[in-house]
């Protein structure tokens, strides 16, 4: 056996599963669970695994879960931490709008006001024209209606909102 050959047999060292838990102190479960990750170093035919591609994977993986700490803490507990549930239900609505925005489902709120405004704009000149011919039950029909309208956009917007809440 040659000096390269040897100095190359000794750099790529190969062990089994028990060896990488060994090594990193983790169960082999946990290795057979990185196994199906697609960035886990290749293994071999043998079900062996070289060593230092396994350690330097690792290694990847523990600085880049560092980094990720040190950006976002509140997601630094457990997989199952309340935090990381809060963050992805946020995130999950934040889809959901951006969604519904994409299908024209969305108004926005200064859009929603230039409507109201709008609407009602035109209403409210009406009124006080009314008021100033003094005639009290047109103008009263005219507040009367603009009640109507109001109380009906708050009852849509509740039920939205209860809808919302139930989901």
């Amino acid at each position: 056996m040659s000096n390269a050959t040897r100095k190359a047999s000794r750099s790529r060292q190969f062990g089994r599963a028990i060896d990488v838990s060994r090594i990193i102190g983790c169960d082999q479960s946990t290795v057979a669970r990185w196994k199906s990750q697609p960035d886990f170093p290749q293994v071999a035919a043998d079900g062996t695994f070289e060593l230092f591609a396994v350690l330097n994977w690792y290694i990847r993986k523990q600085v880049l879960a560092e980094q990720q700490a040190e950006l976002m803490p509140e997601l630094s507990g457990p997989v199952d931490s309340e935090a990381l549930e809060r963050y992805r239900a946020a995130r999950a609505g934040l889809a959901e709008i951006e969604l519904a925005q994409r299908r024209g489902e969305v108004i926005l709120l200064n859009d929603f006001e230039e409507v109201v405004q709008a609407i009602f704009g035109p209403y409210r000149s009406l009124a006080e024209f009314v008021k100033r011919l003094e005639n009290a039950e047109l103008l009263e029909r005219i507040n009367e209606a603009n009640q109507q309208v109001l109380r009906g956009l708050e009852k849509l917007y509740q039920n939205r909102e209860d809808t919302d809440s139930a989901t």
